[in-house]
């Protein structure tokens, strides 16, 4: 007597985000945005650290206050090099013809 045996190969697809995967390398929010604050704004920028206001939560940035087009693309390019963070929100405002 023979048996056949079918082997089923079962695949789950899974979502994973990018926060997902850097998760590994949490880093507190707090320490995120005190770099922020401090290296970025106040030693890059030369910017007072009321100019703009930084949240971090789970790694996530959100930057808010006034600029130019150019003040923000270079602030925003700066944020995505600290470590820890996994995306950033632009909500800064921008002066019109800047």
């Amino acid at each position: 007597m023979s048996a056949t045996v079918n082997d089923v190969m079962t695949t789950r697809v899974t979502a994973v985000s990018r926060a997902d995967v850097l998760s590994v390398y949490s880093r507190p929010d707090d320490e995120i945005g005190e770099e922020i604050t401090k290296n970025v704004i106040q030693n890059e920028f030369l910017k007072g650290p009321g100019c703009f206001t930084v949240t971090v939560k789970d790694g996530i940035v959100t930057l808010e206050g006034p600029g130019t087009v150019q003040q923000g693309r270079e602030l925003l390019a700066e944020v995505w090099r600290v470590e820890g963070v996994v995306s950033v929100r632009d909500r800064l405002t921008y002066a019109e013809g800047m």
